[in-house]
């Protein structure tokens, strides 16, 4: 039986450029796959890497798996041991988890269910250049048979749909808990994108939170990202909050408390903080629609003999 040498040369080198998929907005336990990968040097198997962006069996953590398809190789068992990891745009090792030898069988799956946590790698531009994950998934043969060496490499792309606009809500002071304002999106067909509604929470006057209903009618869309900011007296913007959520075909909503209560909106203390004009309080919000992944390509560099110890930069 052989022992796991992570230090000699790998028998397969698996690149995958996931482009935007922080935008990506899955339930937990949802998974996205790489693009089919055939390891001829490992009999014709075929891999492919499942990746949990919200985790499987943990709400807080990426979950990281290499996954055997039931594919039609000859050989139903085979024996590997890998290394899965995510790269800078370098090539620098961010985090990486190594296996014991494993044997995999037609359909199985094997990996990490606390690979790295989520808010390490979605806020963090290091993980994220461009807004790119990269991953790699390096294999090696437990036998003594020499394979060639084989570098893989492919990319995802999550579409992405950026829509901003200006939100200028008139006498803002003047709303109570029982008034409700609205903005709608629409497309260049003039079809109603999403709506919002603006409305006040609270039971005491002074402490009323203002909230923000989204109702996301695009059918196409599969998850939102909306971030609002509130304009201040001299022209900068506030962060107020930001929500994510999937869209399931129009059916579901959801709501935004603002950071800033009504209160703080309104206030006439100091001129950094004044955000009303005329009475009128101008929200700049952005919207961030994705719908699915749109296109996957691969592509394979075999080296007869030798290899590289780093992966190429990805074009």
């Amino acid at each position: 039986m052989a022992t796991p040498n992570y230090d000699i040369k790998s028998t397969c080198n698996f690149l995958w450029n996931i482009q935007n998929v922080n935008f990506l907005c899955l339930k937990t336990s949802q998974k996205i796959e790489s693009p089919v990968f055939v390891v001829d040097v490992l009999e014709n198997t075929e891999r492919a890497m499942h990746l949990y962006p919200r985790g499987y069996s943990s709400a807080d953590m990426i979950e990281f798996y290499l996954h055997r398809k039931d594919d039609g190789s000859s050989t139903d068992d085979i024996d590997v041991y890998f290394e899965l990891a995510f790269l800078s745009e370098s090539g620098k090792t961010l985090c990486s988890s190594q296996s014991a030898k494993l044997r995999f069988s037609k359909g199985s799956s094997w990996g990490f269910d606390s690979f790295e946590k989520q808010t390490t790698v979605y806020s963090s531009r290091e993980y994220l250049p461009y807004n790119i994950l990269i991953a790699q998934c390096k294999m090696w043969r437990c036998d003594e048979k020499v394979g060639v060496e084989k570098y893989l490499m492919a990319e995802s792309y999550v579409a992405v749909q950026r829509r901003s606009f200006q939100w200028n809500i008139e006498k803002f002071s003047t709303i109570g808990c029982n008034d409700q304002r609205h903005s709608v999106i629409r497309s260049i067909t003039n079809e109603v994108l999403a709506i919002f509604y603006l409305n006040l929470t609270g039971k005491k006057v002074g402490e009323e939170k203002v909230e923000i209903g989204i109702h996301v009618l695009d059918p196409d869309a599969k998850s939102l990202l909306f971030k609002t900011f509130a304009k201040n007296n001299q022209g900068y913007f506030r962060n107020c909050g930001e929500k994510e959520f999937p869209c399931d075909g129009g059916k579901k909503k959801a709501t935004l408390t603002l950071t800033l209560s009504k209160n703080e909106l309104q206030n006439t203390d100091s001129a950094r903080h004044i955000y009303l004009r005329n009475g009128v309080l101008i929200l700049h919000c952005e919207c961030f629609f994705s719908t699915k992944i749109v296109s996957e390509t691969i592509g394979t560099i075999d080296f007869g003999i030798g290899s590289l110890d780093t992966a190429p930069p990805f074009p």
